[in-house]
């Protein structure tokens, strides 16, 4: 049996064959080696075919987990060709499975690690898929941005008790030998009733508090009964 569509589609992968499959279970690492489906590919600047092969560029991107394998990496032959409606330019084939912005990870670890960062600080989700920090802190980001517009308070919810507390948020680095690291905080806003952080705003000030109850209509503010800070 030809596991080889199973394979993709756990990994989150469109419109690619797999050549071949390296395995390493001493340190729990998988390289795939997969090639883009010429029949499927289409220009990223147009969405028109490409009809002529101009070369084969190699990308490295990282996957999801797949079961007992932690570590994925797909060795990717992605197509580069000659677009007719774009005067015969040499475009590269579209990726509908890689992240716009971080190009060097899937759609699908992506999802994965913002989920994870949802429950866990984005160092520890770095340090458990094997990932940069950095770049982690930065999908955190770019997914709160993309969520918060979103995001909507429950119609029915118990705002009698709330609380508002600082969690440290990141440390900076110093900048020399004399001056202290910087310790940056965030402040949340917190319904008791509910068990769920409604708001958070940087900083742990009363324009930080300000701003987390300004996501509360001045009805739903009038109703809060106890307020812990």
């Amino acid at each position: 049996m030809d596991f080889s569509n199973v394979i993709i589609n756990a990994l989150g992968l469109q419109d690619v064959q797999i050549e071949k499959i390296e395995q390493n279970k001493n340190d729990l690492s998988l390289k795939i080696v997969a090639r883009q489906d010429k029949s499927a590919c289409r220009c990223y600047h147009c969405q028109g075919p490409i009809l002529y092969v101009h070369e084969w560029k190699e990308r490295t991107i990282k996957g999801p987990p797949f079961g007992a394998f932690l570590y994925v990496t797909i060795l990717l032959y992605q197509l580069r060709g000659s677009c007719h409606i774009c005067d015969d330019r040499v475009r590269s084939a579209k990726l509908t499975f890689v992240h716009p912005q971080f190009e060097n990870m899937t759609l699908a670890l992506c999802e994965l690690a913002g989920r994870l960062m949802e429950e866990m600080p984005c160092g520890a989700v770095a340090r458990w898929l094997g990932l940069n920090s950095k770049t982690m802190w930065d999908l955190d980001q770019y997914r709160m941005k993309s969520m918060k517009p979103l995001m909507k308070l429950p119609e029915k919810i118990d705002l009698s008790k709330m609380s508002a507390d600082e969690v440290h948020f990141r440390t900076m680095p110093k900048v020399d030998s004399i001056t202290k690291p910087e310790i940056k905080f965030v402040t949340n806003l917190v319904c008791y009733k509910e068990g769920k952080v409604l708001s958070n705003a940087p900083g742990r000030d009363a324009k930080a508090l300000a701003t987390c109850l300004k996501i509360l209509s001045p009805e739903q503010r009038a109703s809060i009964k106890t307020f812990c800070c």
